[in-house]
């Protein structure tokens, strides 16, 4: 966000990046992973999410894993269509459509899952990356907007170009087959919150104010 401001005019120097804090959340469930496979996607259900896609690259994986699961967290203007889609594919029972839910329940979906999936063109900087990690889910999205502020690939989470099927089969292929990798990254995601405190997210903004 700070790089589009700069393109608009705004002095470098005017600007401070201050991300937001993740760790205000006093009790969260103890990840625990699911006995088969399990992928979460949270967000709103519009096309730079690229919901669409994950469902096709889902279908190309039931051959492998028939009991593999994605919940799907989130309404929006494509729900229709895309659950057609996924009835098209034949993953009427591998889909569960659980609309917009409460952080809470989010919390909850995100302790019993394999991975979380973001395929997204177009972000500033996601809460639900944050929110999977501070849980202990392991992150695979897209290098777009500020998500590779967060996720460093193969330490911190894992990144796919946005819609390239191929390359998101073969990185599902990968983590969901390497449970050791997929604790690596959980572990990496962990370690990389500490830029996302809450005291330090308030100190920041206090000397932005008092350098006013």
């Amino acid at each position: 966000m700070a790089d589009a401001a700069k393109r608009i005019g705004v002095a470098a120097e005017k600007l401070a990046v201050i991300y937001n804090a993740v760790d205000f959340w006093e009790k969260l469930p103890v990840y625990q992973e699911p006995p088969r496979p399990v992928l979460v996607f949270s967000g709103r259900l519009v096309p730079w999410k690229g919901l669409a896609m994950i469902l096709k690259v889902v279908a190309k994986l039931k051959s492998r894993w028939p009991g593999l699961r994605l919940e799907v967290l989130g309404d929006g203007p494509e729900r229709a269509s895309l659950e057609e889609l996924a009835k098209n594919l034949g993953l009427e029972s591998n889909v569960n459509w659980r609309g917009q839910v409460s952080e809470a329940a989010t919390h909850q979906v995100f302790a019993r899952s394999t991975l979380f999936v973001l395929n997204t063109n177009y972000e500033g900087l996601p809460f639900s990356v944050l929110n999977a990690m501070q849980v202990g889910v392991p992150v695979l999205t897209t290098p777009v907007g500020g998500n590779p502020e967060v996720v460093e690939h193969g330490v911190s989470g894992w990144l796919a170009p946005f819609n390239n099927e191929a390359a998101w089969q073969a990185a599902l292929e990968q983590l969901l087959g390497d449970s050791s990798l997929r604790a690596k990254l959980a572990q990496g995601g962990r370690q990389t919150l500490a830029k996302f405190q809450w005291q330090r997210m308030v100190d920041q903004t206090l000397a932005v104010i008092e350098s006013l």
